[in-house]
């Protein structure tokens, strides 16, 4: 059982490098598989089209609330907060959140042939 912080700081970074691990093994293996017969690749196109215009849709409106928030925390928190490292940190774990969404949409598309 973990009980202290350092054992929590070790292993958090350490259960996300298995997790992105495996997620490349899986990439891989969907990237080998076979792709399918013309009309299946014609289908998965459009679906993978769909999909992006949907999340570049998203995407763009999200932007607009992350940069609000960003300004929001950098001018309205406390001085002794650190309001500018906060509100960068805020717009690091947006953008990392955003290239997840995008790399498994990416992956998720092409797993439908």
């Amino acid at each position: 059982m973990i009980k202290t912080v350092e054992n929590i700081v070790t292993f958090a970074p350490a259960g996300g490098a298995l997790a992105l691990l495996f997620a490349i093994y899986l990439s891989g293996r969907i990237n080998k598989a076979e792709p399918g017969n013309e009309r299946m690749q014609e289908i998965a196109g459009h679906i993978h089209e769909g999909a992006m215009a949907f999340l570049n849709r998203q995407y763009t409106t999200l932007a607009i609330f992350v940069v609000a928030v960003f300004i929001i925390l950098g001018i309205f928190l406390p001085a002794e907060s650190h309001p500018w490292q906060t509100a960068i940190c805020f717009l690091v774990g947006a953008t990392c959140s955003a290239l997840a969404g995008y790399i498994g949409m990416t992956v998720a598309t092409k797993a439908n042939v």
